[in-house]
């Protein structure tokens, strides 16, 4: 159970993993690279991938999606860099797609562990395969000036393995953003690159995400960087615990950042998606943002209504945050036992 997760019993229930979208011809994708040989599966991925390209998340979701399942073939993929030929499009997908294959791998041998517990060796050959992403993921953008993709996965690279200034974030930042000011994961990283576990601070993440969430245009849901926050604030309170040392000081912190959040996320629900009775526009990032908004809007019982709107168009498909940070599954089934959600 995570950091003061309300309630202990949960139905069981079935949960998908690591596929939170609405997107049959993607899953089909998956499957089927599951079931070629080795040598099939880049050709596959680039296949799927060109008819994307002009469809800017999409394509960024499909390409990590099916990188994250060929880092057991970087050799191929490199063979199918060597031989893009002069299609610069093709080129720079390969780049990507191999670069993020090995940030995918990198953070395989690095672990989720928190820093202290990683060995001397895994961080060695952790900062040798990023450093590695890195130089291919500048061959995609040179092939491809502002691939998303490219540019996205250099903000993994980063947060990865530190970068030298502020304005170097920026720079990547906004590299990953010149063809879709919105992209969900650009500013999905760079939420992450500013919390307090990584190279920033609660204020700061909390800023960014507070600004993201006012401004987004209605009907993107780029503003669950502000639930997400509320979701990274609570690893901070875990992490560094040992700074609350008055009786009930993270329950304090906590209650102040709800209390001061709650209603700018429901506003920013409303900007997404209205007052929930008219269809909206489809997001291949929707899974994850109605789950950030329906956990964090159920901590209060104004928004008992909004919360459960909010999961019961989340399905089954769980989402890494939050429930990664706030109870895992047990947490999830909890959450939608409570609120009555049936999807």
């Amino acid at each position: 159970m995570g950091l003061l997760s309300r309630g202990r019993s949960a139905p069981q229930e079935t949960f998908v993993e690591g596929r939170t979208w609405n997107d049959p011809a993607l899953d089909a994708a998956l499957d089927r690279l599951a079931e070629l040989p080795p040598e099939a599966g880049p050709e596959h991925a680039l296949g799927y991938l060109a008819p994307l390209r002009g469809q800017v998340e999409k394509h960024v979701q499909a390409l990590s999606a099916l990188a994250g399942k060929l880092t057991d073939r970087l050799d191929l993929l490199r063979e199918r860099v060597a031989a893009s030929g002069d299609d610069a499009e093709t080129a720079a997908d390969a780049r990507a797609l191999l670069g993020s294959a090995l940030v995918a791998r990198g953070w395989e041998v690095r672990t989720g562990d928190r820093a202290k517990n990683v060995s001397e060796d895994q961080w060695r050959r952790f900062g040798i395969i990023l450093g590695e992403a890195d130089e291919v993921l500048v061959g995609a953008l040179e092939a491809r000036p502002y691939h998303p993709a490219a540019a996205v996965t250099r903000m993994q690279v980063a947060i990865g393995v530190g970068l030298e200034n502020e304005g170097q974030w920026w720079e990547r930042f906004e590299a990953a953003t010149h063809d879709r000011a919105t992209l969900f994961p650009a500013h999905w990283y760079m939420t992450t690159s500013m919390c307090r576990k990584w190279y920033g601070s609660d204020e700061i993440m909390f800023q960014f995400a507070r600004e993201i969430a006012s401004s987004a245009p209605p009907g993107d849901p780029v503003s669950a960087m502000l639930p997400m926050a509320q979701a990274e604030f609570r690893l901070s309170l875990v992490m560094f615990k040992e700074e609350y040392t008055e009786p009930r000081a993270r329950a304090r912190a906590l209650m102040l950042a709800e209390r001061e959040d709650l209603p700018r996320v429901a506003e920013a629900s409303r900007r997404w998606c209205g007052d929930g009775t008219r269809p909206i526009p489809p997001h291949p990032r929707d899974l994850e943002a109605h789950q950030l908004f329906g956990w964090f809007l159920s901590l209060d019982k104004a928004y008992t209504d909004r919360a459960r709107w909010h999961l019961q168009q989340a399905g089954t498909r769980k989402a890494f945050l939050p429930w990664a940070y706030v109870g895992g599954d047990a947490e999830f089934a909890r959450l939608r036992a409570r609120l009555k959600v049936t999807s």
